[in-house]
């Protein structure tokens, strides 16, 4: 990944797009943005591979990316879509394989800076955590669809 320097107010403009971040003022982004580092990955690019560490949060800002678990598409991701949100809440390996479907840029988290914002911004943590059980409940939907033989094995976000 090759990383690009904007100023923060770019990086508000950006944000202020992101549906995780929809409940926050513009002083809120503009605390996020500092936080944020941007990044350009190639298509072809691998961003997280199931079962290894995590340390990264990422939001699309513009491409698409296509998130796997076990060789099924789980989701087609594009702009204002995040991923990488588990294995830093938890501590846990990745739970799914995420490659960049196009060229994509992207806004990057580490661990301690996708804490801090949790913490120092309640509505983005009540929207994770909405954002979550929707994720669970496309999940279920999955196992539930995959026990009947004409279940389709691709859903989109």
């Amino acid at each position: 990944m090759s990383s690009r320097t904007t100023t923060t107010g770019s990086k508000v403009e950006l944000l202020a797009h992101v549906e995780l971040f929809e409940g926050c003022t513009k002083k809120e982004l503009a605390g996020i943005a500092t936080l944020c580092t941007e990044y350009d990955a190639p298509a072809g690019r691998t961003l997280a591979r199931q079962g290894e560490p995590g340390a990264e949060f990422f939001i699309i800002v513009k491409g698409r990316a296509t998130a796997s678990r076990n060789d099924v598409v789980l989701a087609e991701l594009s702009a204002t879509n995040f991923f990488g949100e588990l294995a830093i809440l938890d501590g846990g390996p990745r739970t799914a394989t995420v490659v960049a479907a196009t060229d994509l840029h992207l806004l990057v988290l580490s661990r301690s800076e996708f804490k801090a914002v949790c913490r120092n911004y309640p509505s983005v943590s009540c929207r994770m955590l909405t954002v979550l059980g929707a994720r669970l409940r496309r999940a279920d939907d999955m196992i539930d669809a995959a026990s009947h033989p004409e279940a389709p094995r691709h859903i989109t976000v």
